[in-house]
């Protein structure tokens, strides 16, 4: 098999590449071949659907959570004196040793609502196209070499993820896989184009240079495959959910921060939620033809009613960051300003593709 690497560089937009910050991305998209990366009004579904090769529509994931009458998070309110910081290690750990390769953090969830969530994918997500023959995944703080995993228990950098990748080049293992993240932190709080955000560009450069030329000095014939997953929006403004919108035993709600998924326990519930969201100019429901249109997987357990978020507004506080906000955001329906990137040593045919694309065209020859 064609040995293979592959990076997901989280959050790095097709317009931020240049000659100036980037030179070794430009170049090698430049001598290679470059596309869009079509992004999707998703979030973990994104992810799943470049491994799965399937949109979210065929395999069922959005949120990182589905809803279910018997969830996975039925012990963390006994432990809540410990703070959120301590209860997200605690949890990454009691999965860990449980089984579980995609580890979760339970966030800004309300305790009253976790017991009602679990996991999206705890481990398929290594059964699928991408992960086929002998690879070696390093998604912090989880790598995964041919289907055993160890837990990396301290923060790694970027260029400590992408070391612990390059020195684990071997004849024995086909596809390399690793995800950086640094820059969609720091493009949340100051923006994508902020000078903190190109100095995070040009550090990319080097340790990206360094990985590919390294990978392909090792492999001449190998493909090399850098993908990122969206942009960046600026967030004009920020919506208060618990001044406008009352909590009820009617319904159960989780507030993401372009998104609100509902649950309903009663028809009171439902009439309730309808009545309030008709005079929201922030977003809209999204219908039947809507959530095909946006990819959106149609079971229950992503919402019996989804609200999605017009983009450049931004649910505050929300259940992923608590009352810690954002400056820029992603995670909207679609709009071409938030699409991502793909630079192959393969053939790309298309001047854009949606990552459910990229796997079976990595692994099954041209498109």
């Amino acid at each position: 098999m064609v040995k293979k690497l592959v990076v997901c560089v989280d959050g790095v937009g097709f317009d931020l590449l240049n000659q100036e910050n980037i030179p070794f991305l430009y170049n090698f998209a430049k001598n290679n071949f470059l596309a869009r990366s079509k992004t999707m009004f998703s979030f973990f579904g994104l992810e799943y659907s470049f491994f799965s090769g399937k949109s979210p529509l065929e395999h069922n994931n959005w949120l990182e959570f589905k809803y279910s009458k018997r969830g996975d998070f039925y012990w963390q309110k006994y432990f809540s004196f410990f703070g959120r910081g301590i209860l997200n290690y605690m949890t990454a750990l009691f999965q860990y040793v449980s089984g579980q390769k995609m580890l979760s953090k339970i966030y800004y969830i309300p305790f009253s609502l976790l017991p009602y969530l679990k996991v999206a994918q705890k481990n398929s997500v290594y059964d699928t196209l991408f992960f086929q023959g002998s690879y070696l995944s390093h998604k912090w703080p989880v790598v995964v070499k041919n289907g055993k995993s160890s837990l990396i228990f301290r923060k790694q950098s970027d260029r400590e993820r992408c070391e612990y990748l390059k020195n684990h080049f071997s004849n024995n293992i086909d596809t390399y896989y690793v995800h950086i993240v640094e820059f969609d932190k720091i493009a949340h709080k100051y923006g994508h184009k902020s000078l903190q955000a190109t100095n995070i560009l040009k550090y990319y450069d080097q340790i990206l240079s360094d990985l590919v030329k390294n990978f392909l000095s090792k492999f001449p014939k190998g493909d090399v495959l850098l993908w990122s997953d969206h942009s960046f929006v600026k967030i004009e403004n920020k919506v208060d959910l618990t001044k406008i919108f009352k909590c009820c035993k009617d319904y159960d709600c989780f507030i993401a921060g372009t998104s609100i998924s509902f649950w309903f326990k009663t028809q009171q519930g439902k009439a309730y939620v309808l009545e309030k969201l008709k005079g929201f100019d922030f977003g809209y429901i999204l219908d039947e033809r809507l959530r095909k249109k946006e990819l959106v997987p149609f079971s229950n357990v992503h919402g019996d009613l989804i609200f999605a978020i017009k983009k450049g507004n931004y649910l505050f506080p929300n259940y992923y960051q608590g009352d810690k906000s954002f400056n820029y955001m992603h995670g909207y329906p679609y709009s071409k300003e938030q699409d991502g990137f793909v630079i192959s040593s393969k053939t790309l045919k298309k001047k854009e593709y949606y990552l459910f694309e990229l796997t079976p065209l990595l692994f099954g020859g041209e498109d």
